[in-house]
């Protein structure tokens, strides 16, 4: 597909390749290849929402968890930041409180979530940040069978499905600290790349994400006239 002429350019649409291909996925519902399959968005504001598909090599990801390791190391308030499964008996309220104020309060369009929707996060597949016995940031993962490999056959690719920190905690490498969380999660499934989507106005996730070393490889358009209530 072509760019259309009313987009509004993104500096990390530097990244990407003029081959890179994009979807149009309406009313919330995945009808392309291009967009994870396991996931259902509604907005929390009507309108045309634009998404980068970043991925990178599995391999390469996983050769940089020393260098991950040796950041950590320089900034002495990882050793209070402490990654834990999602339990849904004890952490299910305040997970899902995280995850509005996470999201809500971002530059993301996706709307709130219900708590029965919470209980839908796989214990085994989501992981808790906490500082100081408080819980500051989240990381899901999905394990996927994509079409998008390089010879245009399926591949099994690790997906990071969602992730995100609370502002005032931010610049404290727990993102970072989530992300190794996810290459190390990653290491036995026999994967090939590692994905994500980003919105494209979240310049601190597309910044964390293409630091690892992931590119942008494809462009997802999700339109909504009205947000999914």
């Amino acid at each position: 597909m072509t760019k259309d002429s009313d987009d509004v350019p993104s500096p990390f649409e530097l990244f990407i390749d003029e081959n890179v291909k994009k979807v149009r996925i309406k009313t919330g519902e995945f009808i392309a290849r291009f967009s994870r399959e396991d996931v259902k968005r509604g907005l929390k504001e009507p309108g045309t929402h634009k998404f980068f598909r970043l991925e990178m090599p599995y391999q390469e990801a996983f050769n940089k968890l020393q260098q991950i390791n040796d950041k950590l190391d320089s900034t002495p308030i990882s050793d209070s930041i402490e990654i834990k499964n999602l339990n849904h008996e004890t952490d299910l309220y305040n997970f899902h409180q995280l995850y509005n104020i996470i999201f809500m309060t971002s530059v993301d369009p996706t709307r709130e979530i219900s708590l029965e929707e919470a209980h839908g996060f796989p214990e085994d597949r989501t992981y808790l940040a906490s500082l100081y016995n408080s819980f500051v940031g989240f990381i899901y993962l999905t394990v996927e069978d994509d079409p998008l490999g390089e010879s245009g056959k399926i591949e099994k690719v690790g997906a990071v499905a969602g992730v995100g920190v609370l502002a005032k905690h931010r610049g404290k490498k727990i993102g970072l600290k989530l992300l190794r969380t996810a290459i190390e999660y990653f290491e036995d499934k026999g994967i090939s790349k590692l994905i994500c989507e980003v919105y494209e106005k979240n310049e601190a996730s597309l910044y964390m994400f293409t630091s690892l070393g992931m590119t942008v490889a494809g462009i997802m358009i999700l339109e909504e006239e009205q947000p999914i209530e």
